[in-house]
């Protein structure tokens, strides 16, 4: 049976192999060709293979169906795209190359795995030993901060204390001074009545050097200045060696028992100087102590200046310098001021 082409009407297949084309039917909606054709093919793929043909009593060319086929397999490369040969080769060469990278590196990733095994194993255990190091090191940090409250607690305690002691010792510095000063005072009164003979030849004295100080006093200043015998309570040479015969002779210290007489042979010996014994130059000077002497030695300089300027100088104990200059009196404690003024003589001059 040849089957005509559908236009515009339906072709009906008869039981008896006829056909017979019924009057076209109005459809809602014009079904596309490609739909059609593939319904056509579905309707002869079911009555070819499904649907024997002797149960239906159809008859059908084999050609046709055949055609339908190929206008099908068409239809199918029309509606779906190709893809282009050259893209199905880039594409397989590039897996293939993606297999082949990944099959090299497989070799190395394992290398990577196993060295990343190791590494971890060896990590945890540098990590335990760390943490014992670090609970080690915390422990001693505890204890080195306890230390260190312990010892700034110390450190308070004797920031106290060292403050007390240093306003102690304060106290005691000017205590001191004010009983070295005390000392000098006392010391000095006590050689106040004492007077130092300087010239008199070794052994002179004869053993007896309380009375040979009693004559040489009489003899020096006269009856006329000392009438009766000045009393003497003790006197010794300088208590130190014996000298050698060409050497200095020791001083003779000797203790005179008027405090008016000390003073009227200090201020004769200064009137009457220089002062001879048997043809021997000797001299008589204050017994001051060692502190006094020194204090009194350092105004020696500045008093010869202040003599050459036209000065009268004296020394008030235990260690002023007195000055008269052009009915001027002027007093110094210290040597410096006096060099001061001497300078400012000199300037005005």
């Amino acid at each position: 049976v040849e089957y005509p082409s559908c236009n515009h009407g339906q072709t009906l297949i008869q039981t008896d192999g006829s056909i017979s084309k019924i009057a076209p039917v109005r459809s809602a909606a014009v079904v596309p060709a490609p739909t059609l054709c593939l319904s056509i093919l579905g309707l002869a793929l079911i009555l070819d293979f499904i649907i024997p043909p002797a149960l239906c009593h159809i008859t059908y060319d084999r050609q046709t169906l055949f055609n339908i086929r190929i206008q099908h397999s068409a239809l199918v490369d029309y509606t779906m795209p190709k893809r282009d040969e050259t893209q199905k080769s880039s594409a397989a060469v590039s897996n293939k190359a993606i297999l082949a990278a990944v099959n090299s590196h497989k070799d190395e990733l394992l290398k990577v795995y196993t060295l990343v095994d190791s590494l971890k194993k060896s990590l945890e255990g540098r990590l335990d030993s760390i943490e014992a190091r670090l609970t080690t090191l915390q422990r001693e940090h505890s204890e080195a901060q306890h230390r260190l409250d312990d010892i700034d607690a110390a450190l308070s305690s004797t920031d106290v204390r060292v403050s007390a002691l240093e306003a102690t010792c304060s106290e005691l510095a000017a205590a001191n001074v004010l009983l070295k000063a005390k000392l000098n005072d006392l010391e000095g009164r006590s050689h106040r009545q004492n007077i130092r003979i300087v010239g008199i030849k070794e052994g002179e004295e004869g053993g007896r050097p309380t009375e040979f100080v009693s004559k040489l006093i009489s003899e020096l200043f006269g009856q006329d200045n000392f009438p009766r015998p000045v009393k003497i309570d003790r006197a010794h040479r300088a208590l130190r060696p014996k000298p050698p015969t060409h050497e200095r002779p020791r001083i003779i210290i000797a203790r005179v028992h008027n405090v008016r007489d000390v003073m009227n042979i200090l201020r004769l010996s200064r009137q009457q100087a220089p002062l001879l014994y048997h043809g021997q130059r000797l001299s008589i000077f204050p017994d001051y102590t060692a502190e006094v002497s020194a204090q009194r030695q350092a105004f020696n300089t500045v008093r010869k200046k202040l003599v050459e300027a036209g000065a009268k100088c004296s020394m008030r104990f235990p260690a002023k310098l007195l000055v008269s200059l052009n009915d001027t009196v002027k007093t110094f404690d210290s040597p410096t001021d006096a060099e001061q003024f001497v300078n400012s003589l000199s300037y005005n001059g």
